[in-house]
């Protein structure tokens, strides 16, 4: 998807003399990444102020990047799929939010379950990346702090009363859990060749 503009502006800086030839696959991929990031971000601006659930989406999003940044977990095989998931995730989390009212003693129940899942299955290697162990122990240390941030964020936002705030936490953390078990399932079935 964004592979054409990305090697134009690359090709460009190289041109220019801003970069050297043998940096092109770097600044290709740092490209690429930072045009779907940005998609993605306006895609939840968008489709957040559509479901007038503006805070919820940006309170999940902030959520699920900073955590999901050193978890881990599936990821989709072109930018296009993940767009599309990324798309699909945060629609399903914005009809949750609408239509789930669940109460503090679930969002607790689910962020115990999502933790044990996160806990024990980050960080993932993906399949562009695979961590050495200085880097699962970084990662891992990192998982624990951002979780943690995370749940005295919830605890704070439940204590001022912004309980449907601090629900949006919990959905990110119920994903990046999925997100683990997919990738796992995923490098299960790699594994195996099937």
């Amino acid at each position: 998807m964004f592979e054409t503009i990305s090697r134009k502006i690359t090709n460009r800086m190289i041109k220019d003399g801003v970069i050297e030839q043998d940096e092109l696959e770097i600044y290709l991929y740092g490209m690429e990444l930072f045009f779907t990031t940005a998609l993605n971000m306006l895609i939840l601006i968008v489709l957040s102020i559509i479901f007038n659930e503006f805070w919820n989406g940006i309170t999940f999003m902030l959520a699920f990047s900073f955590l999901r940044k050193y978890t881990g977990g599936y990821h989709a095989s072109t930018p296009v799929k993940c767009c599309f998931l990324t798309m699909g995730v945060i629609f399903a989390m914005l009809l949750a939010v609408i239509y789930l009212k669940i109460t503090v003693v679930a969002s607790v129940i689910w962020l115990v379950l999502s933790a044990v899942i996160i806990l024990l299955l980050s960080p993932m290697d993906s399949d562009n990346r695979q961590l050495d162990n200085i880097e699962k122990i970084i990662y891992g240390k990192m998982v624990m702090v951002v979780w943690g941030t995370e749940i005295l964020f919830f605890i704070l936002l439940q204590i001022f009363g912004f309980k449907e705030l601090s629900i949006s936490i919990t959905y990110a953390h119920i994903i990046i859990g999925l997100s683990l078990i997919a990738g796992k399932i995923k490098a299960k079935i790699r594994e195996q060749g099937v």
